[in-house]
């Protein structure tokens, strides 16, 4: 599987649960990869595909960090879903920065994270 193979599946997967889904073309630039809405209420996500246990804080682009402060202020939930084949975690982009700016550069996402599915 590739990044755009696990943003589809990750797209299924909400709207499968009811939420009205959108994933955004891929651009360089581009703040977070899929917009999901149910209920009055939309959420951001930024989608993380790994071969490895670990995700490097070197693969959040500065306009994501630029995201994050903004969505944030704006009481906007922002999350990354981190997974690999089989699985997939979630974390709020607000913890990622919050380890960022604590000088972590890297972490477990499957110790890090909370289990989100599995396929």
């Amino acid at each position: 599987m590739n990044g755009t193979d696990f943003e589809k599946r990750v797209s299924q997967a909400l709207s499968s649960q009811g939420w009205w889904s959108y994933r955004i073309p891929s651009r360089k630039g581009q703040p977070f990869d899929l917009i999901a809405c149910k209920n009055g209420k939309c959420i951001m996500y930024e989608m993380k595909h790994r071969n490895s246990k670990s995700f490097s804080f070197s693969d959040v682009e500065p306009n994501q960090i630029a995201s994050i402060q903004i969505l944030r202020e704006c009481n906007v939930p922002f999350y990354f879903i981190i997974g690999n084949d089989d699985a997939a975690w979630i974390m709020s982009a607000a913890r990622i920065y919050d380890l960022m700016m604590q000088g972590m550069k890297s972490i477990r996402y499957e110790k890090e994270g909370e289990l989100w599915a599995t396929w």
